[in-house]
């Protein structure tokens, strides 16, 4: 799943998820439109708060 698709099905803006991830909404939204590659750190926190959702093999498949 990724994170786009993750944020809409439960609900969460950009802003309430950079919060929980702690990164910075506008970084965050770069990560979900495709724009920029998280570092393996940040795909961490993303991945752990999305309750496993969003992994590593989802940010490899996206479509540049």
């Amino acid at each position: 799943m990724t994170l786009k698709e993750y944020l809409k099905k439960s609900s969460l803006t950009f802003r309430a998820f950079s919060e929980l991830v702690n990164i910075d909404a506008a970084q965050l939204c770069r990560y979900a439109n495709g724009q920029q590659l998280p570092s393996l750190e940040s795909a961490y926190k993303i991945y752990i708060k999305s309750k496993r959702k969003v992994n590593l093999k989802d940010w490899m498949n996206e479509k540049r």
